[in-house]
């Protein structure tokens, strides 16, 4: 089975982690006492860690159980879970623009993109070319830098350019 699309890290997206937890420490260490300042530069990993899994926990709901039903093969519902996943990053675009702060992930690809690269996986793993090509075409509209999805297009094209010339030469034989 291919891994699913988790993410790209980036050390430009992970500067606002950086930031976030370094400012904590600053605001905890006014606080707390003088005598406590160790316990500010232990707390504040902690909020910081809760805020950065609670928040993708919730948020990436769709996205996670479409991780969770990818691992366990369950294909369909996978892709159920990652079309709603893209569905509402579109409806709610700001979060994922600003993922750096609101899910505190350092991933250079969007939320919406690696849901529709995994629908795209999926329907490629299935044996579906006719989805697969359909499902990367839509991730390049929208997403023309991505070299996965061109590369996996230009791999499925030529697989069944291929395939078409195998089929061709047992007919004529």
């Amino acid at each position: 089975m291919n891994r699913p699309t988790l993410s790209f890290w980036s050390w430009r997206r992970a500067l606002p982690q950086v930031a976030a937890v370094a400012t904590l420490v600053i605001v905890l260490s006014l606080v707390f006492p003088q005598d406590q300042r160790v316990l500010a530069t232990v707390l504040a990993p902690s909020i910081f860690l809760i805020f950065s899994f609670g928040s993708r926990y919730f948020i990436a709901a769709e996205h996670r159980k479409g991780l969770a039903a990818l691992l366990k093969e369950d294909f369909d519902s996978a892709v159920s879970h990652f079309e709603q996943s893209a569905a509402f990053f579109s409806r709610h675009a700001w979060l994922d623009q600003h993922r750096a702060w609101t899910m505190m992930t350092s991933s250079v690809w969007t939320y919406r993109e690696m849901s529709l690269m995994n629908i795209a996986a999926i329907h490629s793993q299935k044996g579906e070319i006719a989805e697969a090509k359909k499902a990367y075409r839509r991730v390049l509209d929208e997403y023309p830098q991505n070299c996965r999805a061109a590369k996996a297009l230009v791999f499925i094209e030529a697989v069944a350019r291929e395939h078409e010339g195998q089929s061709e030469s047992k007919s004529h034989s």
